[in-house]
């Protein structure tokens, strides 16, 4: 009896067929894996068998490693980015085996280990085309480029991973951040202050300890010496906000220094003096001419000077003070007693400079008087009785008329200066001559223009048509009909200006011959069109008399000689058709059509 069909089916697809359709199997030892086949560098993964007395081994130690070569369990070591084939062979010399790809892992993460809450740090790593995630984004939250931001207090794991799924983590610490801190920031000698924060449970701390101290636990500022420290409120070395305080002695009057009034006769004198606080105010007592005048409170200005005024006028009159002692308006502190100090008229104004510039004639004429005390009048005279009272009047449009002395007077509060003058001269400008007149050109060639009677020179348009825009005499090389405005210009400034148009003519002037001889003389075997110099061929066909094209070429440079496909055409007329484009590009294309004889 025939054996019946046998059929085998093995993972590792082998099987032997022996005599009399006997199947003998080869069974090949099954390789299991804990973590799978794809590892990142550094892994490790545990590979088991069933088949007792087999060896392992790996195609490539520099990518993976195995732990032992015999037993039931192994552990592959993932060293280096590649494939590597982990094999088992049975006792019996048949063996399995399976691929493990190593993926390269990302490189350390690199970045602080610390947070403010609402604070960012980056996070970075070296290895390109990760993606960054929190563990805990209640905590914090990473953003996709590293920027790490702090949301509640706590520790996080950032993790940075490969496409590959390899991955590098690190631990962030999430610290509290003070509210902005709240307290009194000036104090006055002999007395305290307490500073406060929202957040509780940070730490006080005072920089400068021989200014004031501070508790560190109830915030109270106990001054030490006149100054500024630096007041400290946080939980860690980089989450802490920080503030001055500014401890006030008493307040100090400096050396009496005065403004005199500005007038003569005047009553508008001033007292400073250095030593109050900048941005505080400070009540100020004093005597004038051994009178106790009322009391005024008067701000430090921007200088760091206080400045004393009547209380009625708002003015000092001159004369003397004394017994002027101040108290800070903010802490209460007084100062000693200063002066006695004088006031005095001022002095004459002095005598007004005057600048002004060379001016052209029909230009404005800028005058202009410098103004030392500020408040003051002025009064100018000059030519053809010119007249004003403005510190900078000008003349629109001024004439040789105007060339002259001018002089003016400063008065203030019936105080006068002594006059200031500047001599004024009103110069010609130039007028060009030899400028060359406008006029036609062909296109693609040059002309040179002209113009005189000038220092220096400057043509326009400056587009590149000329060789130089900045002599009298440049070479123009337009291509486009051009309008040149050309600047001529004298030693004070004063220019003058002409225009030049150039026209250029791209019309064909050529010639279209009427018959040629292709007798290979050398002399008429060819024809085309003659003096298209600057122009394009855009087509050139010639007919025979039954319609048929016998030529065509678009180059400038090609003719016809007589012949078809190599063939002499026979004498007679023939039809031409040229179409041309002109070279400015601006007009139409132009179409010539006419018949040509052949002779031979």
């Amino acid at each position: 009896m025939a054996p019946t069909a046998i059929t085998t089916s093995l993972t590792n697809n082998t099987a032997t067929v022996t005599g009399n359709g006997v199947a003998s199997l080869i069974l090949y030892p099954d390789i299991a894996t804990t973590t799978g086949v794809n590892l990142c560098v550094g892994d490790q993964s545990t590979f088991t068998q069933t088949t007792p007395g087999g060896t392992w081994s790996s195609s490539d130690a520099s990518i993976a490693t195995v732990s032992s070569s015999t037993g039931m369990s192994i552990v592959v070591t993932a060293v280096s980015s590649g494939t590597a084939n982990i094999s088992y062979t049975a006792a019996a010399g048949y063996w399995s085996f399976v691929t493990v790809t190593v993926n390269t892992a990302p490189a350390p993460i690199a970045g602080p280990s610390n947070v403010c809450v609402s604070q960012t740090i980056n996070m970075t790593d070296i290895t390109p085309a990760g993606t960054w995630s929190s563990a805990n984004t209640s905590i914090a939250t990473i953003a996709s480029t590293g920027v790490l931001t702090g949301v509640t207090p706590g520790t996080v794991i950032i993790s940075y991973t490969l496409p590959t799924g390899c991955s590098d983590t690190a631990t962030v610490i999430v610290n509290p951040f003070p509210a902005p801190i709240g307290g009194t920031l000036s104090v006055c000698m002999g007395s305290v202050t307490t500073l406060t924060d929202a957040v509780p449970g940070g730490t006080w701390s005072s920089v400068t300890t021989t200014v004031a101290t501070i508790d560190p636990v109830t915030g109270m500022v106990t001054p030490v010496s006149p100054g500024v420290t630096t007041i400290a409120y946080g939980f860690t070395a980089s989450c802490f906000l920080t503030t001055t305080v500014t401890v006030n002695a008493l307040p100090f009057i400096g050396p009496l220094t005065s403004t005199n009034p500005t007038t003569c006769g005047g009553s508008d004198g001033s007292i400073s003096f250095a030593g109050p606080t900048l941005g505080v105010s400070y009540l100020v007592n004093y005597d004038f001419n051994g009178t106790l005048a009322s009391p005024i409170t008067v701000p430090v200005g921007s200088s760091g000077q206080l400045v004393i005024n009547m209380p009625s006028t708002g003015l000092l009159l001159a004369g003397t003070y004394s017994n002027i002692y101040i108290t800070n308006t903010t802490t209460g502190c007084v100062s000693a007693p200063a002066g006695p100090i004088t006031l005095t008229d001022p002095p004459i104004p002095p005598t007004p400079e005057i600048t002004s510039v060379p001016i052209c004639f029909h230009q404005t004429l800028f005058l202009e008087a410098t103004d030392a005390l500020g408040g003051g009048t002025y009064a100018w005279t000059g030519p053809d009785g010119f007249t004003s009272g403005i510190y900078n009047p000008s003349i629109v449009g001024a004439g040789y008329n105007n060339t002259g002395t001018y002089s003016v007077i400063y008065t203030l509060q019936n105080c006068v200066s002594l006059p200031g003058t500047i001599n004024i001269t009103i110069q010609a400008p130039p007028q060009l001559t030899n400028v060359t007149p406008s006029q036609t050109i062909p296109y693609g060639t040059s002309i040179q223009l002209y113009a005189t009677n000038a220092l220096y020179y400057t043509w326009t348009p400056n587009d590149g048509t000329l060789n130089d825009p900045n002599i009298n005499f440049p070479i123009a090389t337009p291509f486009t009909t051009t309008t040149y405005t050309v600047y001529g210009m004298n030693q004070y400034g004063c220019r003058d200006t002409a225009y030049v148009t150039i026209v250029v003519d791209s019309v064909f002037h050529g010639v279209i011959p009427t018959a040629f001889t292709p007798n290979g003389d050398g002399r008429n075997d060819i024809f085309h069109p003659i003096g298209f110099d600057f122009h394009r061929i855009v087509e050139f066909t010639v007919f025979n008399r039954w319609g048929q094209q016998i030529f065509y070429s678009n180059n400038i440079n090609d003719g016809w000689d007589g012949t078809f496909n190599g063939v002499p055409q026979e004498m007679g007329t023939y039809y031409y058709n040229i179409i041309v484009a002109q070279p400015d590009g601006m007009m139409e294309n132009k179409i010539y059509k006419g018949s040509v004889t052949l002779i031979r």
